[in-house]
C-alpha cells in the first residue's frame, strides 16, 4: 500500500477509536487510564496525603484538561501525610474523557455532595489538589468513621 494511502488509513482509524470512545475534539483531549485501587488500604497506600475533611464546592472552576469544579476542603484530622494548611482546594478527577475548557461528565462523581469524607489527595499544583484517582474519597459518619460501602 502507498504511504500516503497508510497514512490516510491510519487517520481514519484514530478518528473512529476516539468518535466512538465518547471524545470530541474541542480543545485538548484527554483520557485517563483507569487505576485499580479498589479498597481503602490501596488508595491509603498511593496517596501522599490522605485527610478527613468536610467538602463543599465553591462558586469557581479550574481547568485541568477540562473544567473542572472547584472543591474546598476544611480539614479536620491528617491520616497520613502533611496538609499545607487546614483549607485545600481541590478537584475531583473525572472518570469520563476530557477536554480542555469544557466542563467535564461523570458517571459517578463521589463529592457531588456536601459532607464529610476521608480524601486521598495528590498535589496537582502548587494550591491545587486532586484525588489520587477518580472515586477515590470515603464518605464519613457522625463519628468520622468511613461508612462502609452500600
Amino acid at each position: 500500500m502507498p504511504r500516503g494511502r497508510v497514512g490516510a488509513v491510519a487517520a481514519a482509524v484514530t478518528l473512529l477509536v476516539l468518535t466512538l470512545s465518547g471524545c470530541s475534539f474541542a480543545g485538548t483531549v484527554s483520557c485517563r487510564d483507569g487505576i485499580q485501587l479498589d479498597t481503602a488500604q490501596d488508595r491509603m497506600d498511593a496517596a501522599p496525603l490522605v485527610v478527613d475533611a468536610h467538602v463543599r464546592a465553591t462558586d469557581r472552576t479550574v481547568d485541568v484538561e477540562g473544567d473542572y469544579r472547584l472543591l474546598e476542603a476544611t480539614v479536620t484530622e491528617v491520616v497520613k501525610g502533611t496538609a499545607p494548611s487546614r483549607s485545600l482546594e481541590l478537584f475531583s478527577p473525572s472518570d469520563q474523557c476530557t477536554s480542555s475548557g469544557k466542563p467535564v461528565e461523570y458517571l459517578d462523581d463521589v463529592l457531588a455532595e456536601p459532607g464529610r469524607y476521608r480524601l486521598y489527595l495528590t498535589a496537582e499544583r502548587p494550591g491545587l489538589w486532586r484525588l489520587i484517582v477518580p472515586g477515590a474519597a470515603d464518605p464519613l459518619d457522625a463519628d468520622g468513621n468511613v461508612r462502609p460501602a452500600s
